[in-house]
């Protein structure tokens, strides 16, 4: 944004109702994966659009970046459970990644322990129902989630390590010449 416009603060309002705005749509889709009827749906995607985290952290983008890609995230996680296509391990790590990214990082640690409570009700859930020839495929597309989430996040994880050496929070400051 701030390339092609500058970074202004009508770029930050844009950037604001565009994750808002995105927010709902997440929200709407989780829904109709959790199998709402449309008005529902739409209802509870509003709900989520206005509610008090958005309204409450509009100064706080990094907040609602997190809250925006985070239903997209838990709609292909849930899908990814159920269905046995790999395209929504690829989709839900894209959308891991914007969060990761641009998200406020505890928000994807909270993430990160909700999904794993996830994975472990559903192998549990797998097991023992017996479901042997399910759980294995289901412990791969998850790792595969997991592969594509780290292969997304390396443009990030390698520039951090990079600029690790140049971070010190105990240290003075050095001059490089």
């Amino acid at each position: 944004i701030g390339y092609f416009n500058g970074y202004s603060v009508y770029a930050i309002s844009f950037e604001f109702l565009f994750h808002v705005f995105f927010a709902g749509v997440g929200f709407y889709k989780l829904s109709k994966t959790l199998k709402f009827e449309t008005n529902f749906a739409l209802t509870a995607a509003i709900a989520y659009m206005l509610s008090g985290f958005f309204i409450g952290n509009a100064q706080h983008l990094t907040y609602v970046t997190s809250a925006c890609w985070l239903p997209f995230v838990l709609n292909f996680y849930f899908k990814l459970m159920e269905e046995k296509s790999y395209i929504n391990c690829l989709k839900a790590a894209f959308f891991l990644f914007l969060m990761i990214t641009g998200g406020y990082p505890a928000i994807t640690i909270i993430l990160f322990y909700l999904l794993l409570t996830f994975f472990i009700i559903q192998v549990v859930k797998l097991y023992r129902a017996k479901l042997k020839s399910d759980l294995l495929p289901f412990i791969f597309r998850n790792f595969q989630f997991f592969l594509y989430s780290v292969i997304f996040s390396l443009v990030m994880l390698v520039s951090i390590y990079q600029v690790t050496p140049y971070l010190s929070r105990f240290g003075d400051f050095e001059l490089i010449h």
